[in-house]
């Protein structure tokens, strides 16, 4: 089941990737002056939306779901919970 729970949330987060890739890049150019195009750029987008995903999904059970602040900080207590929520 965490598997599955840990494929929802990468198929959640491709689909955040791209909505939102264009504006990631935009700021991350913005504010890292030195940051190349190519792969660099694709793979700072993709771990920066993996990263806003799993705050937000967390927040979320933290405030609507029995999830404690610690559960941040390791991804396999994190997924549990998301999975049993």
């Amino acid at each position: 089941m965490e598997g599955i729970a840990f494929l929802l949330f990468l198929i959640l987060n491709h689909m955040v990737h791209n909505s939102f890739k264009d504006c990631y890049k935009f700021y991350l150019k913005k504010y890292i002056k030195k940051l190349p195009d190519g792969i660099p750029t694709f793979l700072s987008t993709y771990f920066l939306s993996i990263l806003i995903l799993y705050i937000c999904i967390g927040i979320f059970m933290w405030i609507f779901g029995s999830f404690y602040f610690e559960m941040f900080f390791d991804p396999r207590y994190y997924f549990e919970g998301l999975m049993a929520f």
